[in-house]
């Protein structure tokens, strides 16, 4: 939507910025794909593009 200075958010929200809105993970559902779920939207975009 719209970018903020990384640095800003450090000054404002300290480690929490870092650990919220700064950083990423790559989280994988392993345990559901092994036992054959499938969702119904396999990316963020298309969940809400479906709401929308």
């Amino acid at each position: 939507m719209f970018r903020i200075p990384g640095g800003l958010l450090r000054r404002l929200g300290g480690g929490f910025a870092d650990e919220l809105l700064l950083g990423g993970q790559r989280v994988l559902p392993n345990k559901a794909l092994s036992r054959g779920f499938v969702f119904r939207h396999e990316t963020l975009r298309s969940a809400f593009e479906a709401i929308l």
